[in-house]
């Protein structure tokens, strides 16, 4: 993950550096929980499998749902409103490599 296009790109598309710095922050984190998870992947590595189909899938329910516990991501906020801030992130970095793949 190129955060530093990540960001500029964020900035240019409204964003400001603060919502920038955080959204990157919780994508390092959804990141840095899914390679220490048993599937042991990252975020580039489900975009280039199925552009995070199925990782989006993990947030449903607030993350109470069998995906999420047979992936066990317990460093993520489930169960709790603000854990969707991480899927937003999500949405928001897939729509940035679907424009930049190579970013």
């Amino acid at each position: 993950m190129n955060t530093a296009i990540f960001k500029t790109w964020l900035i240019q598309n409204g964003s400001s550096p603060k919502v920038s710095t955080d959204t990157i922050s919780r994508l390092k984190k959804l990141d840095r929980a899914l390679i220490e998870s048993p599937i042991s992947s990252s975020i580039d590595s489900e975009f280039n499998k199925d552009v995070c189909e199925q990782l989006l899938k993990y947030f449903s329910k607030s993350g109470k749902n069998p995906i999420m516990d047979s992936f066990q991501l317990y460093s993520l906020p489930i169960g709790k409103r603000y854990i969707h801030t991480y899927k937003l992130s999500l949405t928001k970095y897939i729509t940035f490599k679907k424009e930049y793949p190579d970013g």
